[in-house]
């Protein structure tokens, strides 16, 4: 009895062990300043496994002049995220946006980054897994 409950958690420890290498988990780091006011259109291609995978997007922008625009579309084309950051007059606006882990279909999601005489800076962290 002792040698078959062996038997099995070996058995559980060695298919857990291959379904988690099974799953690659790889991330993209875009990450810009400017520190003087510029003016740029920006579209980035997250690409998304054939079949499918996880996906988690984490956006975040600081803009001390002008104005930034950020648009996010997902594999199918809808608008995930749409926001148009400018400062007050005494401070910088800051945007943090996490889509937290999302099931997505193969294809391709986009961050299209504006900017009119911006200073500031934009950063996003792409996981595929």
């Amino acid at each position: 009895m002792r040698r078959t409950l062996k038997a099995a958690a070996i058995f559980t420890l060695l298919a857990a062990s291959v379904s988690a290498a099974e799953r690659r988990t790889s991330s993209t780091v875009e990450s810009h300043t400017f520190d003087h006011q510029t003016n740029a259109k920006k579209k980035f291609d997250l690409r998304v496994p054939g079949g499918g995978a996880r996906v988690r997007l984490r956006v975040k922008a600081s803009v001390r002049e002008g104005e930034v625009r950020l648009v996010v579309r997902d594999a199918e084309g809808r608008v995930r995220q749409d926001a148009r950051l400018s400062p007050s007059k005494s401070r910088p606006s800051n945007y943090d946006v996490d889509s937290g882990e999302v099931k997505s279909g193969a294809g391709v999601w986009t961050v299209e980054v504006e900017l009119k005489d911006a200073a500031g800076s934009y950063e996003f962290t792409w996981t595929v897994g």
